[in-house]
């Protein structure tokens, strides 16, 4: 259950909700609504409708928001590392010696694994 103001953070139900039908989200902005359904500010980019991020006025796609530090690469940094996910950046598998990135819904398997564990292959 969500509890409106109460001291409590927008994780944890305090502030302003989206107003669409069912939506539990946080509003972004003054516009009353999450990014999901057009809240915040929006990519720059002519005809792009996807969120803004950070202070850039783009989304990740047209250069918005952190990017990787690895030289030449000019990818999306990911989670709280400052590098894309091809070098190492992102939530990573935790199986033993697995270097590959995080995938599904626990994100804590790569993609291979979790395919073979949905499937029942290899089990």
């Amino acid at each position: 259950m969500f509890k409106q103001g109460g001291g409590c953070c927008k994780a944890h139900g305090g502030g302003k909700r989206c107003q669409e039908k069912d939506c539990k989200t946080s509003a972004e902005g003054a516009t009353g609504k999450c990014k999901a359904h057009g809240g915040g500010k929006r990519c720059q980019e002519k005809d792009c409708k996807t969120s803004a991020e950070g202070a850039t006025g783009k989304c990740s796609s047209h250069g918005g928001g952190k990017r990787c530090q690895e030289k030449d690469c000019n990818n999306s940094a990911r989670g709280a590392t400052d590098k894309c996910i091809a070098h190492g950046g992102g939530k990573r598998c935790q199986e033993k010696d697995c270097k590959k990135s995080a995938e599904g819904a626990n994100r804590q398997v790569h993609s291979s694994w979790w395919r073979q564990a949905l499937s029942g292959e290899g089990l």
